[in-house]
Parts: C-alpha cells; sequence; structure tokens
C-alpha cells in the first residue's frame, strides 16, 4: 500500500497481507473501502509495518482505496 513519494524515486509503504496475526493495530480491508478495484482475499493493512522501495519495484496500481475524509488512497503491487 503506497503511503507517499518520499523522493528520488523511493516510496514510502504500508504492508498488506492475508494473515491477521495478533496485530492490534491491524486493519481489515473490505470492499466498502475500495473506491476502485478489490483484492481477492479478505486482507490487513498492518500499519506498524512500514518500509521504502525504489519506484521501479512496483508494478501496477490494483485499485484505490477511500479515506476516513473520502479522498482516495493509492494501492500498488510490488514486483518480487
Amino acid at each position: 500500500f503506497v503511503l507517499a513519494n518520499v523522493g528520488r524515486d523511493d516510496f514510502l509503504l504500508c504492508q498488506i497481507t492475508s494473515r491477521k496475526y495478533e496485530d492490534s493495530t491491524a486493519l481489515e480491508l473490505s470492499d466498502s473501502h475500495f473506491k476502485q478495484g478489490s483484492l481477492r482475499r479478505k486482507s490487513f493493512i498492518q500499519p506498524e509495518k512500514l518500509f521504502t522501495a525504489y519506484e521501479t519495484l512496483i508494478d501496477r496500481e490494483i485499485g484505490s482505496l477511500t479515506g476516513d475524509n473520502g479522498k482516495p488512497l493509492s494501492m500498488r503491487t510490488k514486483k518480487y
């Protein structure tokens, strides 16, 4: 989940996983959170799992989420 462009072609990302783990900060994603697109499985945003990645590792945009303020949030996949 792309949070921000931090310059020099790097992006700040947040992990999304299909496993909830025992993390009280995990946020469940449902279809109602998506402005466009979707995920194939029940998924969770892990807000404590932040990392940076170079833009060439980002493969494509798979959807956008709607934030609490109604503004869209972008979601992209990472290349492996």
